[in-house]
């Protein structure tokens, strides 16, 4: 109780004003890594949150999203519709800006969120899509696949699959160009979103993709569950996203019958990456996810695959949803953004 308690009195206005001084610092390095301390001593007074339950640690994410945030974005249609099929029930959410509803036909988005396939969900990154479809006006429809351990992995992806494909049979109605339509996401979103372009490629699940995605999109993806990379050993503390949090996601997400180093749990491994969509990644400096992004990079680049990738050094893997109190992730986040809307050009 007094873990929810501590959690529910941090609020946004509170947050601000504890931190007001390193918000309002120049945009510049001590600026920048005095703001990421000051959160990151934050985050430390709440109990290890790998020790949590995934329920507990869900709240946690949730209520700390809505603490460091950007504020929220006027958007000027926000709907929330429902995936249905005999397998799944799940929501997605749709965000069209004022010229998006008078164009009929869009660029679009569909996001995944970050969380490990653990945390997270519509709400924790409501304002980054909001942020997205503001200063793009692409649609952006946010997928809120199934989590685990109550859903372990392959439903997660399967859900992310049915998703991208309800938006490819509805892209009529929604005001949807599927020539300019992909996917994209953050962490464990970045691990959907791969996942999905490589199933259209070559599945290996029933579910498959109807179409290959135009691009995709990727912040700090997680790729790689063997865990075995220098970054992946380097970050053990003092950060929003260490190497025993990963591994918790990781134990969470993953049942005993998926091998760790199969493709299905590491797209890292994938071989046969020719004929995979023009690509974006970024990584950051700060991450136990750095090394795997860079090889995905490389690994795309290999077989031939337009590859535009951006690596903020000063940085630490969460940044996106620290905006609200750190100048330098919103200016990192647009330069994200002006490399999203030449994906879809």
């Amino acid at each position: 109780m007094l873990f929810q308690s501590f959690i529910t009195r941090l609020s946004q206005t509170t947050a601000r004003r504890l931190w007001r001084g390193a918000a309002s610092l120049p945009d510049s390095a001590r600026g920048l890594v005095a703001t990421q301390e000051k959160f990151v001593k934050m985050k430390n007074m709440l109990p290890a949150l790998e020790k949590q339950t995934p329920a507990r640690f869900r709240f946690a994410y949730r209520n700390l999203s809505m603490a460091f945030g950007s504020d929220k974005f006027e958007v000027s249609l926000v709907e929330n519709r429902v995936v249905e099929s005999k397998q799944s029930s799940f929501k997605v959410r749709v965000y069209r800006t004022e010229a998006a509803l008078k164009n009929t036909s869009n660029a679009a988005l569909v996001y995944f969120h970050g969380g490990g396939g653990v945390i997270g969900d519509l709400d924790t990154h409501d304002v980054f899509c909001r942020y997205i479809a503001n200063n793009t006006d692409i649609i952006v429809i946010s997928v809120d696949y199934r989590l685990a351990p109550e859903y372990p992995l392959p439903t997660p992806l399967e859900d992310s699959i049915r998703g991208w494909n309800w938006v490819c049979e509805n892209n009529v109605e929604l005001g949807i160009d599927l020539s300019r339509c992909g996917v994209g996401g953050d962490s464990a979103g970045g691990f959907m979103a791969a996942s999905v372009c490589q199933q259209a490629l070559q599945p290996v699940l029933s579910d498959k993709p109807v179409v290959m995605p135009a691009y995709q999109w990727l912040i700090y993806p997680m790729l790689d569950a063997r865990m075995e990379t220098p970054s992946s050993k380097l970050f053990t503390q003092d950060l929003l996203l260490t190497r025993s949090t990963v591994l918790y996601f990781y134990d969470h997400l993953l049942p005993a019958h998926i091998d760790r180093s199969s493709t299905l749990a590491s797209p890292i491994l994938v071989k046969e990456l020719a004929g995979l969509p023009p690509t974006y990644i970024a990584t950051v400096g700060f991450d136990p996810l750095k090394d795997e992004g860079d090889l995905y990079v490389n690994n795309l680049k290999r077989q031939d695959v337009a590859v535009v990738s951006d690596h903020f050094h000063n940085v630490m893997h969460g940044f996106i949803g620290i905006m609200g109190v750190c100048p330098t992730s919103k200016s990192y986040a647009d330069v994200m953004l002006k490399n999203l809307r030449a994906l879809t050009q």
